[in-house]
């Protein structure tokens, strides 16, 4: 089940790039499509407790190289996965929103963005002595700030605020580093 759900939201967010094309000249997805790897640092002490201070994270995105000073339509999907004694965690996160960028050079341009959109839970663990087992949707927002290095690299700090599960807040920092790796 949650390969499927991956798959699916993949599929989505391809679907959604491929179909973003209004014309000719304007695009509404104008970047670099990549992936991303970082680590996630929950807020939780359950998740903490369960599976460390940092977790992995991993993710596709288009790196938008050209935010020309502008507010621009953003998809995103990120995926938190956690194995450890026993415990299992997978939250894949498919959110859309807008990012802009302040000023432009080729070595490096920040750039700050927001979105919301869906997280699918995918969860079973003990944490003080308390057993966390669910799979289930909920909802997804998100807060981030960065840069982009020489039009194709990515480094960025967000906050995700998740939708609490099982009485458990999901919500954390992601420090990812992007990169891309052919046009859209």
């Amino acid at each position: 089940m949650k390969m499927k759900m991956i798959g699916l939201a993949a599929v989505t967010l391809l679907s959604a790039g491929a179909l973003a094309q209004t014309n000719t000249t304007t695009r509404l997805f104008d970047g670099k499509f990549g992936i991303s790897a970082g680590a996630y640092f929950p807020q939780s002490a359950a998740l903490r407790e369960a599976f460390d201070d940092a977790i992995l994270s991993v993710g596709f995105q288009v790196i938008d190289d050209r935010f020309e000073d502008r507010w621009k339509f953003k998809p995103d999907l990120s995926l938190i996965r956690a194995e450890r004694r026993g415990n299992d965690l997978t939250v894949a996160i498919l959110s859309f929103g807008a990012g802009r960028s302040f000023g432009k050079s080729e070595s490096s341009t920040p750039y700050v963005q927001g979105g919301v959109g869906l997280a699918y839970f995918d969860y079973d663990f003990v944490a003080g002595g308390t057993s966390y087992n669910d799979s289930r949707l909920g909802w997804a927002t998100h807060v981030e700030a960065g840069v982009i290095m020489n039009q194709s690299l990515k480094l960025s700090a967000r906050y995700n605020f998740l939708s609490k599960q099982s009485g458990v807040n999901f919500s954390g920092l992601e420090l990812t580093l992007s990169y891309g790796f052919f046009r859209l």
